[in-house]
This record gives structure tokens, sequence and C-alpha cells, in this order.
């Protein structure tokens, strides 16, 4: 069963370099395995809501994009139009993909799922972080434990977001028309 205990016991010192994720990471560590797949999930999804909504234009019009029934109202609607924006790199649709698949894999099947049962434990060993991430050092950062590739791709996409699209400037709403 997979469980925190049987988890890296050096696991804050894998994850330091995450910086402010680090402590999500741990954190699910110590949920129930049904719990890290949707709660991990849950969490990243709203902090790419967060940092999409921090880009669009201060309208009212904008956060309405987000609310039942309106193109960014799913994760996977979501994840088509940050990809579509040129926000994500084509590793990391394919990640959030997979990150869906396995969410609604937990969230839909109601008897007991782990991360080392098939399908989950095949869509984890096709996430970035069990392929291995090149490093400065040369040796690749690789999670050999599926619970561990999950969260750690998330938290990687984390920062991802957190540098990249969280650097971006808001857009502004000119008043006046344009002149020619």
């Amino acid at each position: 069963m997979d469980t925190p205990e049987t988890s890296s016991p050096a696991i804050n010192a894998k994850y330091d370099w995450l910086s402010d994720h680090n402590e999500m990471v741990v954190m699910y560590q110590k949920e129930s395995v049904r719990a890290a797949a949707l709660l991990a999930a849950s969490f990243l999804e709203n902090e790419m809501k967060k940092r999409i909504l921090d880009f669009l234009v201060n309208e009212e019009s904008s956060a309405k994009l987000f609310e039942p029934y309106h193109p960014l109202s799913t994760f996977s609607g979501l994840v088509e139009v940050t990809f579509a924006l040129g926000f994500l790199l084509r590793a990391m649709l394919s990640d959030l993909t997979l990150i869906r698949k396995i969410r609604n894999y937990f969230a839909h099947h109601p008897k007991h799922v782990t991360f080392e049962q098939a399908p989950v434990s095949d869509w984890c060993r096709e996430l970035t972080t069990a392929k291995g991430i090149p490093t400065q050092g040369g040796e690749p950062c690789r999670q050999d434990n599926a619970r561990d590739q999950y969260l750690f791709t998330i938290a990687m996409v984390l920062v991802y977001f957190d540098r990249f699209v969280g650097a971006m400037v808001r857009r502004i709403v000119p008043e006046q028309a344009l002149s020619q």
C-alpha cells in the first residue's frame, strides 16, 4: 500500500529547490493516497486559475471565464487554453493531461485505488519526472515512486507557472480608441 511511510525518507531534501511548493509536496505526502491525488491536482488547478486570471484584463468578464459552463471552468479547458496561449511547454501539456486522468481515476473509482495499480502506474511512468529532468550537475533528477512522480510533476508545473506566467504583465483595456 502506498503510504507516506513507504515514500522516500529524504523527501524534504529532494524537493528543496521547489521553494514554496516544497511544502505542498511534503503536505500531500502525509495524506491518504486518494486525498493526495485529488487535493494536489485541485491545488494545481486553483493556482493555474489564479495565474491566468492575473494575466487577463482586470474586468468582470475575465473572472466569468472560470465560472461553471464557461471555457475555463474545467481543468481540461484550463489546460487547453493555457497551452493555446503559449504558456505551456508541450511536455507540460502531456503531464497535465496525465495529471487530469489520474485525478479523475481516483475521483471516480469507488474501490481502493493506489498509485501502483494500472492504469495509474502506467500514467505515472509517462510523467516527465519518471523519465528524469536534467539538472545543473548533469545527473537527471528522477522519481521512482509513482506517488512521488505525480506530486513532483505537479510541483514542477507550479514552479514554472510562478516563474513564467507569474512574471507576465496584466493586460490593460485601452480607454480610448487607438489612433491610426
